[in-house]
């Protein structure tokens, strides 16, 4: 039996037609397509979430440090806000206190509405720094919470000795000097061989000293920088958003009052918070136990500051990063009891 030999097979080449590539070039569009948008999601929710960071810091930062102005607002140090000895020189036609001095009538005052651009602290305008018109502000005044203790007090010299050896007080500045009877509210006229608070008739300071303390204090009284100050919303530096709330061109400020570069007083605004749009105040009316604006406190209430807490509502806004550039806004309402009320 004869066998025919086999022929040899040709051997065919293996690889995708073009509809097989097809198909696969557009599964792989959409993979790319999907991942796309997953990171661009990521992205944009990175945005977001870092704005309402920027306003959640910025909301913490602004209320605990306007509480902490409210928790100090007339304090002396000594518990003695009822007897509260005035000594720093008046002027004008009446005579009036500066309103960083005026202790028994700006230690707690709300201005809002009808009477918030007449906080004769604040300049209102749209530069930077000038308070926005019609926005509620607040000026409160008291001790500071660093204090020193008294070593001698020689009342024909004007003169008060500490007895810590450095201390951070200064010629100009304005002090509180009290004990458990009596506080003295005066100005350092100078630094020579102590503190001196001496009357107008031997001080170079301003705005100076009507008079002498109203007693000779002995041995570790007290004495404390006299911190004033009025938070307002006002004009922030980014000029390109024209002073606009509702752009983030406000922002919280906080006007304090310095003496200790020299023998007049000097008033500095500080920007605390950007992006603040709005600050609204209520305040609890002793008569009714009601919050209402401060339009609605009796005028004869403000001086006494028997009002018993204060809410703070802020309005935050920050802008999302490009492309979306989105404004995001958030308000914050917090409740701050108040301390230190005449006795």
């Amino acid at each position: 039996m004869s066998t025919r030999p086999t022929k040899p097979h040709r051997c065919r080449e293996l690889g995708f037609n073009l509809i097989e590539m097809m198909i696969a070039i557009t599964l792989g569009l959409i993979v790319i397509l999907g991942a796309s948008n997953v990171f661009l999601s990521n992205k944009q929710s990175y945005r977001t979430n870092t704005a309402l960071s920027q306003i959640q810091e910025g909301s913490r930062i602004a209320v605990e440090l306007l509480s902490r102005d409210l928790r100090q607002a007339r304090l002396t140090g000594c518990g003695n806000q009822g007897t509260v000895a005035n000594q720093i020189r008046t002027s004008g036609s009446p005579a009036a206190l500066p309103w960083y001095a005026d202790f028994a009538n700006r230690g707690l005052r709300g201005f809002d509405g009808s009477t918030a651009d007449s906080n004769p602290a604040l300049t209102t305008g749209t530069s930077p720094g000038n308070h926005l018109t019609g926005t509620d502000n607040i000026t409160l005044i008291g001790a500071s919470d660093v204090a020193y203790s008294l070593s001698s007090h020689t009342a024909g010299t004007y003169k008060l000795t500490l007895n810590e050896a450095n201390s951070e007080l200064g010629i100009g500045d304005l002090i509180v000097i009290c004990d458990t009877a009596q506080a003295d509210i005066a100005q350092i006229t100078s630094t020579t061989g102590g503190f001196v608070i001496a009357p107008a008739a031997v001080t170079a300071a301003t705005p100076g000293n009507n008079a002498a303390p109203s007693k000779t204090y002995f041995r570790n009284a007290q004495i404390s920088r006299l911190k004033s100050s009025t938070w307002y919303i006002g004009c922030n530096p980014v000029t390109a958003l024209n002073c606009d709330p509702l752009l983030g061109g406000t922002s919280l400020y906080r006007l304090t009052v310095s003496g200790a570069a020299g023998p007049a007083v000097a008033t500095q605004a500080q920007e605390m918070v950007r992006g603040v749009a709005a600050m609204d105040l209520t305040f609890v009316n002793p008569a009714t136990s009601n919050y209402v604006e401060a339009e609605g406190i009796p005028a004869a209430t403000w001086p006494l500051s028997t009002i018993p807490a204060v809410r703070i509502s802020l309005s935050l806004v920050a802008r999302d990063s490009a492309p979306s550039n989105t404004l995001i806004s958030r308000v914050v309402t917090t409740t701050v009891s108040l301390r230190n009320p005449p006795i």
